[in-house]
């Protein structure tokens, strides 16, 4: 379950950061372990073959176990792509089978609440959501700037006890350089290593 503004919902999360996918069939194997891993997790059981329908059958089962619309949580969408991006007939294919997977997530709107996707490419530029005409893009909005890492206050308030051992000044010079059209965030990663190894480096690279 994950908590929104108060109230509980299920959760679904696929990820397709792990490993790298070589084939189209390497790709359909993934996803068919990750419905496995869904149904273990939500005590269900999956009767349709094709996976977008299995992902279908997921959604509706899930919401009306709980009684509850369900979140759908993607990361790297994209990465199955990219992975093989110079070979264009295996990226050509791969993008197919997500478009196919992804695509019933129109349907499935009644039984969803929220669907937050991660990924490198822009949707347009994929051509795998041409269905999903209600996604926004988040990724240049003000109100989300602060999404991907660590405010001011942040740093202020969570990490106390660490900055304590460095001039202020000096982390915003090295790590405070992300901003989305807002307020400007800490690279967590940098921050993270600088507390570990107590240098000023540049972890990005």
């Amino acid at each position: 379950m994950i908590t929104l503004i108060g109230k509980k919902y299920p959760v679904i999360t696929i990820s397709f950061g792990m490993g790298v996918n070589r084939t189209p069939t390497e790709l359909s194997l993934k996803i068919t372990e990750a419905m496995s891993e869904i149904e273990k997790k939500h005590d269900i059981k999956l009767n349709n073959q094709k996976l977008s329908r299995k992902f279908y059958e997921a959604i509706v089962k899930i919401s009306e176990k709980h009684n509850q619309k369900v979140v759908v949580l993607i990361d790297e969408y994209d990465k199955p792509i990219l992975d093989r991006i110079k070979e264009q007939e295996v990226a050509k294919n791969n993008r197919e089978i997500l478009k196919d997977f992804y695509s019933i997530l129109k349907e499935a709107a009644p039984y969803l609440h929220l669907v937050f996707i991660t990924g490198v490419s822009r949707f347009s530029k994929v051509s795998i959501f041409s269905g999903l005409n209600q996604l926004m893009d988040i990724t240049l909005l003000p109100e989300f700037a602060t999404i991907c890492g660590y405010t001011q206050k942040d740093l202020e308030t969570v990490f106390e006890d660490r900055i304590k051992e460095f001039d202020k000044e000096e982390i915003k010079t090295w790590y405070n350089g992300y901003n989305w059209f807002g307020e400007p965030v800490y690279n967590p990663f940098d921050m993270l290593l600088l507390f570990a190894n107590k240098m000023f480096r540049p972890y990005w690279f």
